[in-house]
């Protein structure tokens, strides 16, 4: 069967487009609405004004978040954002202008931690929004239609902005982009319905009616960079750098606007959509980025560098990436660095102290999940203001502002144990290394939740020698205990770890001793009892079907198990096409041998899992599915189901864990299997695998000269115990700090209780 949201968002999109461009297809944006999420929740969060303890989900390195505005901070009710720029007023008050689904909203970020909220000027209605600033005025754009929205910020320090008008001439309604060049005082349509979706140049010599005075009309243009030379062969000659789709990049004179023209062009290998991009501070290097190749022609978000001190002759001389596998969108270049906007990985920059390699010095993510090549997350960003601060403009997550700061602190627990005893404390380490500041006396500690229940806090005692130690609180036998630590630095920052606290919280199982009960680490390729295909649901894939072996990494499929060299995967062989192994017509089927859980106090099912639902550009609405049974497979019931996207849809290992018994009773025929499909016709690149599968049993059983229950009987217990015992006497039990001095349980603290721990002590476990 048809996907009939996909198709229906789609033609859409594309007859949308078609409108609003003048031609059909030039612009391959309709890709971002397939990709739609819900706004991220959320209230208003600035550092000067909100708790340090419960942060928003989002982190980064030497990028620190200083306010944060949800799409809910709005009005109008906007379910996207797209678009920012910033403005500084003639007092020095400093504005970010963020582009919404319906509208723009306006921004104070004069103190960048603690932002304060403006205004809002409605618009159409649409996905993308332009906007650039000329002077007291912002001239705002959309494919919604209303032509240039023209806004007045002359009394914007007293919280007003007003729309002056909706300018339509020359039949202009509809565009995607707008550029700016202030030395000039021209604004740049591209991609509008006039012009054959060319480069229309804008006059605002009547900046409250900005009048079209020419174009360039070669083709589509999907944005560009356009700048005024003052000094060399070019002085005097306005120049456009114009960023096309498939046909690259396209250098245009603009100087006469009765006669813009073409002056030189070029490419690069494996051009897909070339999107956007921006000169060096010194304009003898310019940087690309393409919005299609990312998981499609190339693994990580990659920026292509070209030599263009002659604008008329471009020079491609080579590539840099972020290492992440995510889209790249809108750059821009200042005070000594690139500032890119990339999506699922949020803001990326790099110091371009070597313009032609620069190097990756901080990020932040917005996006705060999987930073795979999809159309979510960072839309653009604004880095300007000249105080350190970048606006980073979110389609789901809203406006955010952010902060440089290298100075931090780094947390590194140690070894956490998988498992730790019941019923009593159980301490826990981490070390601190300083980096250009110091650590606040008493503000390490850890928080902890029992089977998701409320946080507690516990503060870390320091050991003075870099390394703190806090208590995991008591929590029964087979409970789960998250948490994570905190600790605060003298230059003002909270830092955690892991980043984004309770949500990628560590976790430890509360159980006196784990027993495995089985395990495959599926190395080497004998089948040991599992099966491929269900008797009951016949496999129906024509190609990817489950296999045994080391794969062949390719940008959709490992190229290893999680550990060792083996896993089972649909297929596992690399082609020449991404396509040419996957799960192709149907689904294939993956069942364990049967597993006999009876008289298990605990039974867990654990497994590390891969699951791609296509790459790059490509949308799908497959899903992963992981089943149990407890009747030799007559019958399942759902573990989890994995995509159509997040939880782990786009590549990369991911562990999971479930305790059988809140899922289905366990019996002697206990089986599990896993499905991937690609249903047809709609087709997808589909790839699964499965490593490192186990059932474990939890005990709960301690010796009794074990007092201490840190699984072993030693000098240890004898100490804590006469400690609990000296603190305790005489008192009613139970008492005792690290156990219970009630040793004999007769509810009184007395020398019985320590003859009866000498016994025990003297037997030994």
């Amino acid at each position: 069967m048809i996907d009939r949201r996909r198709l229906a968002l789609m033609m859409f999109a594309v007859a949308g487009l078609a409108a609003g461009a003048g031609v059909a297809g030039a612009d391959e944006d309709w890709r971002k609405l397939a990709d739609r999420l819900p706004p991220r929740e959320g209230a208003v969060w600035t550092a000067e004004g909100s708790s340090r303890v419960d942060p928003p989900p989002f982190v980064g390195e030497n990028y620190w978040l200083a306010s944060w505005f949800p799409l809910s901070a709005f009005p109008g009710g906007n379910q996207s954002g797209n678009d920012c720029w910033g403005y500084v007023s003639p007092s020095g008050r400093r504005y970010a202008i963020y582009g919404l689904q319906k509208g723009f909203g306006f921004v104070e970020v004069t103190n960048p931690r603690n932002a304060q909220y403006v205004g809002y000027i409605s618009g159409a209605t649409s996905l993308w929004h332009d906007v650039k600033v000329i002077g007291q005025y912002a001239y705002g754009v959309s494919e919604g239609g209303l032509g240039i929205q023209v806004m007045n910020l002359a009394n914007i320090d007293s919280g007003v902005v007003t729309l002056v008008r909706n300018q339509m001439a020359s039949g202009h309604s509809t565009t995607h982009n707008i550029a700016s060049n202030t030395a000039t005082g021209f604004l740049y349509l591209c991609g509008a319905n006039i012009g054959n979706g060319g480069l229309v140049a804008v006059s605002t010599s009547d900046p409250t009616r900005p009048s079209v005075v020419g174009a360039w009309t070669g083709h589509y243009v999907h944005d560009a960079q356009v700048v005024k030379y003052t000094s060399g062969p070019y002085a005097g000659r306005e120049i456009a750098f114009c960023f096309n789709g498939s046909y690259g990049l396209e250098v245009i004179d603009v100087t006469n606007k009765s006669n813009m023209h073409k002056i030189g062009g070029s490419s690069y290998p494996d051009v897909s959509y070339c999107h956007q991009g921006w000169l060096s501070e010194d304009w003898r290097y310019l940087y690309i980025d393409d919005e299609l190749d990312e998981g499609s022609k190339v693994a990580t978000t990659t920026t292509r560098v070209f030599d263009v001190q002659n604008p008329a002759n471009p020079i491609f001389i080579g590539t840099f990436t972020s290492g992440r596998p995510a889209i790249d969108h809108n750059q821009y270049t200042a005070n000594g660095k690139i500032y890119q906007a990339n999506y699922r990985s949020g803001l990326q920059v790099f110091s371009s102290a070597n313009p032609t390699a620069p190097e990756r010095i901080g990020w932040f993510d917005t996006f705060a999940g999987n930073d795979d090549a999809k159309f979510n997350g960072a839309w653009s960003c604004y880095p300007y203001f000249g105080d350190g601060s970048v606006l980073i403009s979110d389609i789901e997550g809203g406006l955010f502002v952010v902060e440089y700061d290298d100075r931090k602190l780094v947390i590194d627990a140690d070894a956490i144990p998988f498992n730790v005893p019941p019923d009593a404390p159980y301490p826990v380490a981490v070390g601190i290394d300083e980096i250009g500041t110091t650590v606040v006396a008493g503000s390490v500690r850890v928080w902890a939740s029992i089977d998701g229940g409320p946080e507690t806090e516990s503060v870390a005692t320091d050991n003075g020698d870099g390394t703190f130690t806090a208590m995991l609180p008591p929590a029964p036998c087979h409970s789960d205990i998250r948490f994570y630590f905190m600790a605060e630095s003298e230059s003002g920052r909270t830092f955690f770890h892991p980043a984004r606290g309770m949500e990628e919280a560590k976790r430890v199982y509360v159980a006196s001793s784990v027993v495995p009960r089985f395990v495959d680490t599926i190395e080497g390729t004998n089948f040991n009892g599992w099966s491929v295909g269900d008797p009951s649901d016949p496999d129906t894939a024509t190609l990817g079907r489950w296999t045994r072996m080391k794969p062949q990494a390719t940008v959709a499929q490992p190229g290893s198990g999680y550990t060792g060299e083996h896993c089972w995967v649909t297929d596992g062989r690399a082609g020449s096409q991404a396509t040419d192994y996957d799960v192709e017509g149907g689904k294939t089927t993956l069942i364990t041998p049967t597993i006999d859980m009876t008289g298990m106090a605990d039974p867990r099912v654990s497994y590390w899992r891969w699951f791609m639902n296509g790459i790059g550009s490509e949308a799908s609405n497959e899903v992963f599915r992981v089943d149990i049974s407890n009747d030799n497979g007559a019958t399942w019931t759902n573990l989890e189901t994995v995509g159509p996207t997040g939880n782990g849809a786009s590549g990369g290992w991911f562990y999971s864990e479930f305790k059988v018994g809140q899922v289905i009773a366990p019996t002697a025929t206990m089986k599990v299997r896993f499905v991937a499909t690609d249903t047809p016709p709609i087709t997808a690149v589909i790839e699964a695998a499965i490593d490192d599968f186990s059932v474990l049993d939890g005990a709960c059983e301690f010796c009794a000269a074990d007092y201490n229950k840190d699984g072993s009987d030693d000098v240890l217990d004898f100490l804590d115990f006469v400690d609990d015992f000296g603190s305790c006497s005489g008192q009613a039990g139970p008492c005792g700090a690290i156990g219970d001095a009630d040793f004999n349980g007769d509810t009184s603290v007395d020398v019985l209780d320590f003859l009866d721990f000498i016994d025990a002590f003297g037997t030994g476990c």
